[in-house]
């Protein structure tokens, strides 16, 4: 297998053989699970939403981070540390909320009207979960972070709430249905961008040697 070696430069700016100078850059991240935040606005209580990907962080407590650009008013000014939210987490039927959740649009707005998503109250908090997702976690901002251009939510999970269809099938089945995943963003003939949103596919199991059997040689 040949290998092709790129600085980091090459990886911001792309090289002249690639039409799309974020190819290289979206292959060195690899898919990054899709989701909608969701929280209240301090002043208004109006359900805010907003389209972004999560990194996961621990597993005790179970906490993960997802990050918006600092210039991105519609989370910065009405997100706070210590703000209850909830990450929906969608699947092939709410590609469409997902791309609306992302666009920057004038304040005041219905965005549960836009999206054409329902909510369902919590038992757990103030901010409700969405009917249409079928997992929503539930957290509060335990600290944020400003770095290069970024401010990053680590949110820690308080609870959940999970389409009860979700858990009896296999995972493979599960995976066909969600989580999705931002595959990356494309720039048509127009000019226009065009985020795009992906679902898992094949499991590929690991190898149990020298726990398991062992069967061929690897």
């Amino acid at each position: 297998m040949a290998s092709r070696f790129y600085t980091h430069q090459e990886l911001q700016d792309g090289t002249a053989e690639l039409t799309d100078p974020r190819q290289l850059l979206y292959t060195a991240a690899g898919p990054q699970p899709a989701l909608i935040l969701v929280w209240r606005h301090p002043e208004t209580d109006d359900v805010l939403l907003r389209y972004t990907t999560m990194t996961p962080l621990t597993w005790e407590p179970f906490s993960m981070m997802v990050s918006v650009l600092l210039d991105d008013a519609h989370v910065v000014e009405t997100l706070c540390e210590g703000a209850r939210c909830v990450m929906a987490w969608g699947s092939r039927e709410t590609v469409r909320a997902h791309y609306l959740a992302a666009l920057d649009l004038p304040a005041g707005l219905d965005q549960l009207r836009i999206t054409r998503l329902h909510t369902v109250p919590s038992p757990y908090g103030p901010v409700p979960h969405i009917s249409e997702c079928p997992l929503n976690t539930e957290c509060y901002v335990d600290r944020i972070v400003d770095h290069n251009g970024w401010r990053t939510y680590w949110l820690v999970i308080e609870g959940m709430s999970l389409d009860e269809e979700i858990l009896p099938p296999p995972r493979e089945v599960v995976l066909q249905r969600y989580h999705l995943y931002q595959a990356d963003r494309v720039t048509g003939e127009d000019g226009a961008e065009q985020l795009r949103l992906g679902l898992g596919g094949e499991l590929l199991e690991c190898p149990r040697f020298p726990v398991g059997p062992k069967s061929g040689w690897y």
